[in-house]
């Protein structure tokens, strides 16, 4: 039925996540860990409703594949990378400041 990232039949691009599974989603510049509710597939692309993990349901919304990674190692290692960042820019204003 699959044929590359295209299903044959319907002519869709494969989703790459489905219901149920685990993700960082982007939220304000910050990526949060979330869960896949619903998705589906609209104006040729796929949608995706998230929970943002311990966020109250209210928060719940519809995004774009652009706005979610898998939940993996490598992810997670880029999610931590990213905060070490921040955290280290907070502190001196940013401009000009080395990582070491």
């Amino acid at each position: 039925m699959m044929d590359g990232d295209m299903d044959v039949l319907s002519g869709k691009p494969a989703p790459k996540l489905s219901p149920g599974d685990k993700c960082w989603a982007r939220e304000a510049g910050e990526l949060y860990p979330s869960t896949i509710r619903k998705r589906q597939y609209a104006n040729g692309q796929w949608k995706y409703f998230v929970h943002y993990l311990g966020w109250n349901v209210r928060w719940d919304k519809w995004v774009g594949e652009f706005d979610l990674l898998q939940d993996n190692e490598e992810t997670r290692k880029i999610v931590k990378m990213v905060k070490l960042v921040k955290t280290r820019n907070k502190g001196g204003g940013g401009k000009g400041q080395k990582l070491q």
